[in-house]
């Protein structure tokens, strides 16, 4: 017998059997994904890139003209009076007692260095014949406004993260990239910025003896003063533009004053020797000094305006190692170039704009085990706006961003490479087709593929946040209970006592009523009860003033809890600045940014390997999402 099967039935049960596969597998997923997001590693994923900006334009970019020979010739002039006017004494550089960052006393800054009052004479009487004799500005010579750099050897590799994001932002400047010498290029690299507006200068072309410069910050006072711009924006090799840097030109301080400086961690540990020896001031200051120090990854100075202070700073670093450095920072921290700038406008009196916004650290993005804690870079404020905090230069002084140093190392292909880089990193490093710092969470939280930058300040867990807040609650409570007890302690107190005032007002109408009864020989007696009533009564406004005060007293010292600890205040101020590094990172996406830069260096270019390339692409599409690859073209800005 042929048994014939129910078609809607079997249908029913087939949707059935779909059904529950697919219910099993969506469960699967989502149990897979809640372990991973409980114990993996905590990934930033944007399922799509936003859309970039539309082109900026694309219009070719003009010659960079050379230093003009007038500028060389100035210099050989400034280098003949600095010859002629060396420091009398050497002086040693050495820490504090107790390291950089110790708070020193008034007594330390004055006993620290080793320099008598004859000295401090002869060496006022050397700097003020340089001021004297420094050349007049070459008129004429120099034109326009552009971006100088200092790159070359190492360096060029972070120079190139800044150029690309210079260019990436929109920023149509046209850039002057230093080098000490030949030496320091890398093969390749010159020609490859020429198209985008680039230009590279080499120090050695325009200054014979290159013995003084010992140090690398030592350059930047020459370039400056070499520079075929006349207004200058000068950054660090390490000091990336999260905005289009050609605004910064707008900013009405530099306009009126003609130089911009920003704030660095620290305040000043200069010797009380400096003003005198500079002529800021006519002797010794015995003084605390409480000026901020400077950061001199970001300048901005108009040549013009400012051609004596420049020429002064050149000064003061032309002789650095051996003498200013020690003398404006002494054992504190910041040693080098950075305060030989406002030290010379403030020895010629010059004006100069120092930005007010308070220098904010851009921390990690600790994730799972690491917090945030630990700063990478400093984020320097935007000097077109006074009243409200904005961003505009990230100054990663502690991580560099370069695409090797941060995905590769140098993508070593064979570990028989790998005892150099011991030798160099020490023995705390791993091979896995890259040198591996075990210590450095940069490197592990790459591995995971997440974002670099913290994008929001965990102060406190919300547990914690809630505990507080609470017994906050409980003590303020409390405190206004034990206040109202007080009070109704000093009523019946003063209730008790105006009693007793009338009791013994009522007595003495009584004594007296007695008294006139008893006729005028009482009148001495009377006299004495009267005076005892007034002493007895002074006694007792005394002690009632007496009682307010301790009771005052004791309210003032019970209210003392309610006001915020040392603690409290930097979370309060924590909070405050919450917002503006969430912001920042969230609207500009310039860590994405950052990255396709990088992404462009380890593809293409002089610096580029195959390892290099895949690594950061990976990185970049599992962290930021896939988007178009970037090959040079500006792409605007998204800042107002």
């Amino acid at each position: 017998m042929k048994e014939y099967i129910d078609t809607p039935t079997y249908m029913g049960y087939a949707t059935q059997q779909r059904s529950r596969k697919y219910i099993l597998g969506l469960l699967t997923l989502l149990l897979t994904y809640q372990i991973y997001h409980a114990h993996g590693p905590i990934t930033t994923q944007v399922p799509f890139a936003p859309v970039p900006p539309p082109p900026c334009d694309q219009t070719s970019f003009p010659e960079i003209p050379e230093p003009p020979p007038e500028a060389v010739e100035a210099w050989n002039q400034l280098r003949e009076l600095f010859d002629a006017h060396p420091p009398n004494v050497e002086l040693e550089h050495a820490d504090f007692e107790g390291g950089q960052t110790v708070k020193p006393t008034v007594e330390l800054l004055d006993q620290f260095l080793d320099l008598t009052s004859a000295e401090a004479k002869d060496m006022q009487n050397e700097h003020a014949q340089v001021v004297q004799n420094i050349p007049q500005y070459p008129d004429g010579q120099f034109s326009g406004k552009g971006i100088v750099i200092i790159a070359g050897g190492k360096y060029s590799e972070y120079a190139s993260t800044t150029l690309g994001m210079i260019r990436l932002l929109g920023g149509r400047l046209p850039v002057e990239v230093w080098m000490k010498d030949r030496n320091e290029e890398q093969q390749g690299w010159c020609e490859d910025l020429a198209p985008q507006g680039m230009a590279c200068r080499f120090v050695e072309d325009y200054i014979d003896d290159m013995s003084p410069f010992s140090h690398h910050y030592q350059l930047k006072t020459p370039v400056i003063l070499l520079s075929s711009f006349s207004e200058i924006l000068f950054l660090d090799s390490d000091s990336l533009p999260v905005v289009n840097p050609d605004r910064v030109f707008d900013a009405p301080a530099y306009r009126l004053l003609g130089a911009v400086l920003w704030p660095d961690y620290w305040g000043t540990t200069e010797s009380p020797w400096t003003p005198y020896i500079t002529g800021a001031k006519n002797k010794k200051d015995l003084g605390r000094p409480t000026y901020q120090t400077v950061d001199s990854g970001q300048m901005m100075w108009n040549k013009e305006m400012h051609w004596q202070t420049l020429a002064l700073a050149a000064y003061y670093n032309f002789y650095g190692p051996q003498y200013f450095y020690t003398l404006i920072t002494q054992g504190g921290p910041g040693w080098g170039d950075k305060d030989t700038f406002p030290t010379a406008l403030r020895a010629l009196s010059a004006p100069w704009h120092f930005v007010p916004h308070k220098l904010e650290t851009q921390r990690y993005d600790g994730g799972r085990g690491y917090g945030i804690g630990t700063g990478m870079a400093m984020l320097q404020a935007d000097p077109r706006y006074n009243n409200e905090q904005r961003p505009m230069f990230l100054h990663s002084n502690f991580v560099k961003m370069s695409a090797r140093r941060l995905m590769c190392g140098t993508c070593i292909e064979d570990e028989s490479a790998l005892s150099e880089k011991q030798r160099e990193n020490g023995e705390d490093v791993e091979f896995d087709g890259r040198v591996i710092m075990r210590k450095d969470p940069v490197w592990e939280m790459l591995n995971f593929s997440k974002r670099i930058f913290a994008t929001r300040v965990k102060i406190e867990n919300e547990k914690e946040r809630n505990e507080k807040e609470e017994e906050q609650k409980k003590k303020k409570k409390k405190n206004e209970e034990e206040e109202e007890d007080e009070d109704e302690d000093d009523d019946k107190g003063n209730g008790k006592k105006e009693q007793e005032k009338k009791t013994s007002s009522k007595a003495g109408s009584n004594k007296s009523s007695k008294s006139k009864d008893r006729g005028t020989g009482q009148g001495g007696d009377r006299k004495e009860e009267d005076n005892s009533e007034d002493e007895a009564e002074e006694e007792g406004g005394q002690s009632k003033l007496k009682t307010q005060s301790i009771s005052r007293s004791r309210s003032i010292l019970q209210r003392k809890p309610q006001l915020k600890s040392e603690s409290d205040t930097q979370a309060s101020v924590q909070q405050d600045k919450e917002p503006f590094e969430l912001n920042w990172m969230g609207r500009l996406n310039t860590e994405r940014d950052i990255w396709r830069v990088l992404e462009r260096s380890a593809c293409e270019g002089v610096w580029s390997e195959e390892r290099l390339c895949r690594r950061t692409r990976r990185h970049l599409d599992l962290t930021f999402g896939k988007m178009e690859r970037w090959r040079g073209e500006c792409v605007g800005s998204m800042e107002g």
